[in-house]
């Protein structure tokens, strides 16, 4: 894809093409209440952030989806800067028993010898991660089985598969519960490992397709617990303030304010972007 050749073919004068995680960092400064939802509240003040020597306005995205995408900004002297990342392919490190079974039989399932996160964290992962479960032998009978059996006979995907995944976990089914759990838990640890690398004490976002889907269990105590149990950073975590985007237009939105923002500048890019 080549901004000179679609500006030349759609006759505009600028065309602007940025990663589609990216964006969302454009939007955060115009967003509204009723796009997003308060995981945790936050408490850091200017005392925190003096004494630890956090650097003030860096905020975070993160956001299972197909993948998981990553991305930072920087607010700078009211320019925004946004920082992308490729963070959704660091390597999974399993953190029990469960987790390390799963890896191995990920491992052996999609014939790789290095597992990333997103193969675990994200809503294809939750279709791995039950996909795993259900290939145990007391999942024999589970209406799943079958479909799970035909993804590893087929190596094709299912598109609706963690779909059904999570509708069964809500509707009480054991199984599934676990395999929402373990998702969950991991995905709360992927969420506190972005909080310490990137010390984001200008906030934390959650976004992705997954995030209105599973608004209630990013709240619950699975997903909270996992995302602190950082050591000695447990303190920051839970001072962070955390919020889950939930408009599934929000990357749209984005974009438009990016278009905004260019506008009042009557058309001039900063560095970052003429980069």
């Amino acid at each position: 894809i080549d901004e000179d050749i679609i500006q030349r073919v759609a006759n505009i004068q600028k065309i602007l093409l940025i990663n589609d995680f990216s964006v969302l960092v454009y939007g955060l400064n115009f967003i509204k209440d009723t796009q997003y939802s308060k995981i945790q509240l936050g408490s850091l003040n200017q005392e925190d952030l003096e004494n630890n020597e956090f650097p003030p306005k860096i905020t975070a995205i993160i956001g299972a989806g197909t993948g998981l995408g990553i991305s930072r900004a920087i607010n700078y002297k009211n320019i925004i800067l946004p920082i992308p990342s490729e963070g959704g392919h660091s390597e999974f490190s399993p953190r029990s028993e469960k987790e390390w079974n799963l890896s191995k039989w990920l491992k052996n399932e999609l014939q790789i010898d290095r597992l990333s996160i997103e193969r675990v964290v994200s809503g294809t992962g939750l279709g791995n991660i039950a996909r795993w479960r259900l290939m145990k032998e007391d999942a024999k009978t589970h209406p799943l089985r079958e479909s799970a059996e035909i993804i590893s006979k087929s190596s094709q995907s299912i598109n609706d598969f963690p779909k059904k995944v999570s509708e069964m976990a809500n509707g009480g089914d054991a199984l599934m519960n676990e395999a929402l759990d373990i998702w969950i838990s991991a995905y709360g640890s992927a969420v506190g490992d972005l909080a310490i690398h990137e010390l984001c004490s200008g906030g934390l976002w959650i976004g992705g397709g997954t995030a209105p889907k599973h608004l209630n269990a990013l709240k619950s105590s699975l997903f909270l617990n996992a995302m602190k149990n950082k050591g000695r950073f447990s303190s920051f975590i839970s001072k962070l303030p955390v919020n889950a985007i939930t408009d599934p237009e929000f990357g749209l939105f984005s974009a438009a304010c990016k278009a905004y923002l260019i506008a009042k500048s009557n058309g001039r890019l900063n560095e970052i972007d003429k980069k």
